[in-house]
């Protein structure tokens, strides 16, 4: 259990927060939905436990924001419209599929 505190903690501070140059960056994280759980989580300031609840498809895409001068933004939250429909919702029990 404390190892995986010590990873989500390396997490955030690997992938969260701005950049501190001058210029746009982009970045692209290829993770697990945990992962991602953990991060919209921190992005959302929401409390610890709540990740769990936030389940992320197979191959889904997800987009935040950080900016230097006011709180992250979920610009897209498991977004599987680039699939095609065989393959959407992967990883979801049936009766939570759209």
């Amino acid at each position: 259990m404390a190892q995986g505190a010590e990873f989500a903690a390396e997490a955030i501070r690997l992938l969260t927060g701005p950049e501190q140059v001058g210029d746009d960056s982009h970045h692209l994280v290829v993770t697990h939905a945990f992962t991602i759980g953990w991060l919209v989580r921190h992005a959302c300031a929401a409390p610890q436990w709540r990740w769990l609840g936030l389940d992320h498809g197979h191959a889904a895409l997800t987009v935040l924001r950080y900016f230097t001068d006011r709180p992250p933004t979920v610009v897209v939250f498991n977004d599987m419209s680039h699939l095609p429909d065989e393959l959407r919702w992967t990883g979801f029990p049936a009766h939570m599929r759209l």
